[in-house]
């Protein structure tokens, strides 16, 4: 289970990504999984992506359309505040 700081910290980078005060989509997907285990089936399942897909994200080798990416930043956000994304 994740500490509270890391939930906020999670939080946190969702917010002022979708604020456009910082656009660091791999390191949402690292603290995303850190703080969620089961983030990358999830992702998978939400977006019809592979795992290697997911991993190349978190990794910062490629990222979503950019369509997709502010949907993959509210997933994860939706999921941080206590929702069912």
């Amino acid at each position: 289970m994740a500490s509270d700081q890391e939930l906020v910290e999670l939080r946190t980078a969702c917010e002022r990504w979708e604020r456009m005060e910082a656009r660091d989509f791999a390191a949402i997907i690292v603290m995303g999984r850190r703080v969620f285990p089961e983030l990358d089936v999830e992702l998978v399942r939400a977006f019809e992506v592979g795992l290697a897909t997911v991993e190349r994200w978190a990794r910062g080798i490629s990222r979503p359309l950019p369509l997709i990416e502010p949907l993959v930043v509210r997933h994860i956000h939706k999921r941080a505040e206590g929702e069912q994304p």
